[in-house]
């Protein structure tokens, strides 16, 4: 029996590893944008045996994110594993190392797996303009046309309030209003010089954001009584590349005189008037070394002169598509109608651009940005230096592969494959994630009102819900692709396809599935009553059906 449990002992032995590697599992988390895109880890890799010294080899990682050094040693010694998130797009990736010895009878591999998450970065609001100038001159009609303010958010849907404090002659509208991912919202602010002796005065205009990473941001109103302002219409050209040598702009505009100069970045420049309604200025090359946009201001001096703004933009070639992605579950999936965000580098506007809500349908061109699939123009609701926000026509066949390109300012990018699909379900989650809370209001039965649904304010079993999703696919009549391509939703309209809703897994009544009016027609609202007898908890599952094809497991809601 003696021989027996020797020859099991040295069976075990045989199989088990020479080494040992601890730790046994790495983890990297990253926020996009925020801090430094590298980070760095150890792994200690050991002999079993204590005092044996053991050759061993690090097989090559699969991704080129993944990088380890050194590959190969004697233990016992430490590897340093390092990792880069440069030009990936959120998500989560996954990868592993696995440790070989090389010599020894018994070379079983040791796998430590390798986990990075890379998360959107929290939502914020992004304010227009922080200041604005407001001239009236004696003698002039005391109606000074409102200036507005845009609001725009990085991430995902934030409600907001605007105020004046103390100030009779500066009023803003709207006073409340939600801020959705891709729309502006337009603060209208507005003067009323009547009755002020001539003189500069001053206002603030305070916007309360409470979910997002500013709560509290201030807009300065500047009224100026004075005569004689000048006006700028339009600058020629409007942009130039970086790096262009020294160039002359024409300003046209009107009450220009002999006087007038003008300044780029706040930085005074050669000044020609060619006549009252138009001058020339030169911009040295020493302002246009990099990508920015420079302010142009024309001032009138002396007694009942002042000043008129306008910008130029100096821009960086060559656009270049990193990636795409769900505007709303973050997959690389898209449908007919369907919001799709494209991720990559000078591919727009250092400063964030959408699109006028106002406007009876999104354009397919917005601040010189457009982008084709193949040779189909796609509308673009906003568009940013590494971001474009695109709805996909309605007119593209399904079930085929189709590329996608950008032009900017008159460059053209590299080509991104896309499948579209009939259907590509999606809810908007609250932190433009894909996971998480979704971008949701309850029904308060009390007050007969509806309120943001979030960690403090949960929605209640057995009442309503508003949600919104995007990807409900090609339209039922294939004629109303064109009719529906960008277009703004004015009044409610059922969806072409049937929706289900499920809540914890149970079935939610669907009251309304269907346009949002306000909202491109490819956002799809959704009122739903909660199951009565769901699960209550803080993050109850969410999902959508439509044509078959479930959204992505990830949203949910909070329920009490």
């Amino acid at each position: 029996m003696r021989w027996l449990s020797i020859f099991w002992l040295a069976s075990m032995l045989w199989g088990a590893p020479t080494v040992k590697v601890s730790p046994a599992a790495l983890s990297f988390n990253f926020v996009q944008g925020v801090g430094i895109p590298t980070a760095s880890q150890t792994l200690s890799v050991a002999a079993v045996a204590n005092g044996q010294v053991i050759a061993f080899a690090v097989n090559p990682p699969s991704n080129p994110w993944l990088t380890v050094t050194p590959e190969s040693g004697r233990t016992t010694l430490v590897v340093r594993v390092t990792v880069n998130v440069t030009s990936l797009i959120v998500g989560t990736y996954t990868d592993q190392l696995t440790i070989v010895p090389t010599e020894g009878a018994n070379r079983e591999p040791v796998v430590i797996p390798v986990t990075l998450t890379l998360q959107s970065p929290p939502s914020n609001i992004v304010v227009s303009a922080t200041t604005l100038d407001f001239v009236s001159r004696l003698g002039d009609p005391t109606a000074i046309p409102p200036l507005p303010v845009t609001l725009s958010s990085t991430g995902g849907l934030l409600p907001f309030s605007v105020s004046t404090k103390g100030t009779a002659w500066l009023s803003a509208t709207p006073a409340t209003g939600n801020v959705f991912p891709g729309f502006r919202v337009p603060i209208q602010i507005a003067v009323n010089p009547a009755g002020l002796s001539p003189g500069v005065y001053s206002g603030t205009v305070t916007i309360n954001t409470p979910t997002a990473v500013t709560k509290t941001s201030t807009v300065t109103a500047r009224l100026t009584v004075q005569p004689g302002i000048p006006e700028i219409s339009s600058v020629w050209p409007a942009s130039l590349p970086a790096q262009s040598p020294t160039s002359i702009l024409t300003v046209r505009g009107v009450r220009f005189f002999p006087g007038t100069t003008a300044k780029v970045n706040n930085e005074p420049v050669l000044t020609i008037v060619l006549g009252d309604n138009a001058l020339q200025i030169t911009v040295p090359a020493s302002m246009m070394t990099d990508s920015r946009t420079m302010p142009i201001t024309v001032t009138n001096p002396g007694a009942g002169g002042g000043e008129a703004t306008s910008t130029f933009i100096t821009t960086l070639p060559g656009p270049v598509i990193r990636g795409i992605a769900h505007a709303a579950n973050l997959t690389a999936t898209a449908a007919p109608g369907s919001l799709l965000v494209i991720y990559g580098q000078n591919i727009g506007p250092e400063t964030l651009v959408s699109f006028d809500p106002a406007l009876p349908r999104v354009p397919t061109s917005l601040a010189t940005v457009s982008v084709e699939l193949q040779g189909e123009g796609a509308p673009v609701l906003y568009a940013w230096k590494d971001q474009i926000c695109i709805a996909i026509p309605y007119a593209l066949e399904v079930n085929r592969p189709y590329m996608i390109q950008v032009n900017y300012a008159g460059q053209r990018s590299n080509i991104w494959p896309l499948l579209v699909t009939p259907a590509a379900p999606g809810l908007f989650t609250a932190t433009g994630a894909g996971a998480g809370p979704v971008a949701s209001y309850a029904y308060d039965e009390e007050k007969k009102e509806y309120y943001l649904v979030t960690e403090a304010a949960p929605a209640l079993r057995g009442g309503f819900a508003v949600l919104y999703a995007t990807g409900e696919g090609m339209p039922v009549q294939p004629a109303d692709a064109g009719r529906l391509d960008g277009a703004i939703a004015r009044q409610a309209s059922s969806p072409h396809s049937p929706v289900t809703v499920t809540v914890g897994g149970l079935p939610a009544e669907v009251h309304y599935a269907g346009a949002s009016p306000g909202l491109i027609v490819g956002i799809i609202q959704l009122n739903i009553r909660i199951p009565p007898t769901v699960t209550p908890g803080k993050a109850v599952p969410v999902a959508i059906r439509i044509r078959g094809v479930t959204s992505p497991p990830g949203p949910t809601l909070n329920v009490k």
